[in-house]
C-alpha cells in the first residue's frame, strides 16, 4: 500500500500499471491516445530509474520534481530525469497527454551515432525539465510518438525495431534541437536567485546525508546564510534550512522502506550524532517515530 510519506521506487512497468496501461517491454513504453487524466495517479512522491519524455496536449497539471513545483499546460515537454523524485499534487483540469519512457539501456542500444552516447545528457538535465515548444515543433513530436506507438504495437510489422529506433532517434535529435536553442536563452533569462537555488538543490543532492547545516552550503555558494534562506524562501515558500530538513526526511523515508538497515545504521548514515537525535528529528517532522512508521510499512 502507499504511504503519502515514503518515496516509492517503481519501474516502468510499476508506472504504467497504475495508469492503467497495458506493458509494452520492460525498456519501453510510448504513450498515446490514452484516456485524460482526471485523478491524481501519483499522490505520494516516487522514483523510477528510467527516462520520459511527456508532451501535454491538453490540460493542467501541478507536479513536483525534486521538491520544485512546475504548473503543466498544453503543449508543454516534459522531461522526467533517472531518480527524479515525482509527485503530481493537484490535476487543475483534465489532462492528456503523450509520451515515450525508456531506460538508459534502450536508448544506448539504440542512438544511430554511438561516438556521442553522451547525448543521454540532454535526458538528464534536471535545471529546466520543463520546455515550452512551438505549435511547430509539437506538431513534430506529436506525428513521431504517434507513429513510434503504432510501431510498439505491432509486433509484425516490417523492421520493427529497426524502425522504432529509427523514430527514437529523431524524438532524440528534436529535443536536442529544442534544448540547444532554448539553454542559451535560459542562461540569459534565468535569473541569478534562480540559478542560486537549482545549484543549492544539486548540492543537497550530493552532500545532504553528511551537511545539514544552511552554513555549509552557504559557503559553497559564496553567499551568508540569511540570503540563501530568503532566496529559497521566494522561491519554494520554505526558508533553506526547511528545505534541508525536506531533503533529509524523504532520504529517511526511504531508508525506513527499505528494512536493510537498522534505524541506528540509518541515523549514523545521515549522519546523526545518535539515534536518539534522529528520532528526535523524524518525529517532530513527520509526528510519528522512526520505528512506528517502519513498523506499519513493514
Amino acid at each position: 500500500m502507499n504511504n503519502k510519506y515514503s518515496i516509492q521506487q517503481h519501474s516502468l512497468k510499476d508506472v504504467f500499471s497504475i495508469l492503467g496501461q497495458e506493458e509494452q517491454s520492460s525498456e519501453l513504453h510510448v504513450s498515446f491516445d490514452e484516456e485524460p487524466i482526471t485523478e491524481n495517479p501519483f499522490p505520494y512522491p516516487f522514483r523510477s530509474d528510467t527516462i520520459g519524455i511527456m508532451l501535454i496536449t491538453k490540460g493542467k497539471i501541478k507536479i513536483q520534481l525534486n521538491l520544485v513545483t512546475y504548473l503543466l499546460e498544453e503543449n508543454d515537454l516534459i522531461i522526467f530525469s533517472p531518480q527524479t523524485i515525482i509527485q503530481v499534487l493537484e490535476i487543475i483540469e483534465d489532462t492528456e497527454s503523450i509520451g515515450v519512457s525508456f531506460t538508459q539501456d534502450f536508448a544506448q542500444r539504440n542512438l544511430l551515432n554511438h561516438s556521442d552516447l553522451n547525448v543521454l545528457r540532454f535526458f538528464t538535465v534536471k535545471e529546466k525539465p520543463v520546455w515550452k515548444l512551438t505549435v511547430e515543433k509539437r506538431d513534430i513530436f506529436f506525428v513521431l510518438i504517434r507513429n513510434m506507438y503504432y510501431l510498439n504495437l505491432n509486433q509484425e510489422a516490417f523492421y520493427q525495431k529497426e524502425r522504432i529506433a529509427h523514430y527514437f532517434n529523431l524524438i532524440t535529435l528534436e529535443f536536442m534541437d529544442v534544448f540547444r536553442k532554448d539553454i542559451k536563452e535560459m542562461k540569459m533569462k534565468t535569473s541569478r536567485k534562480k540559478q542560486l537555488v537549482l545549484k543549492f538543490l544539486s548540492l543537497l543532492e550530493v552532500h545532504v546525508k553528511e551537511e545539514r547545516g544552511v552554513q555549509f552550503y552557504a559557503n559553497k555558494l559564496s553567499v551568508t546564510p540569511d540570503y540563501l534562506s530568503k532566496v529559497t524562501k521566494e522561491a519554494s515558500g520554505l526558508s533553506a534550512r526547511e528545505v534541508i530538513e525536506e531533503v533529509v526526511i524523504m532520504e529517511a523515508l526511504d531508508l525506513l522502506v527499505d528494512n536493510s538497515l537498522t534505524i541506528a545504521q540509518i541515523a549514523e548514515k545521515l549522519n546523526f550524532s545518535n539515534q536518539s537525535f534522529f528520532g528526535k528529528f523524524f518525529k517532530k517532522k513527520m509526528k510519528i517515530s522512526p520505528k512506528a512508521f517502519r513498523e506499519q510499512h513493514k
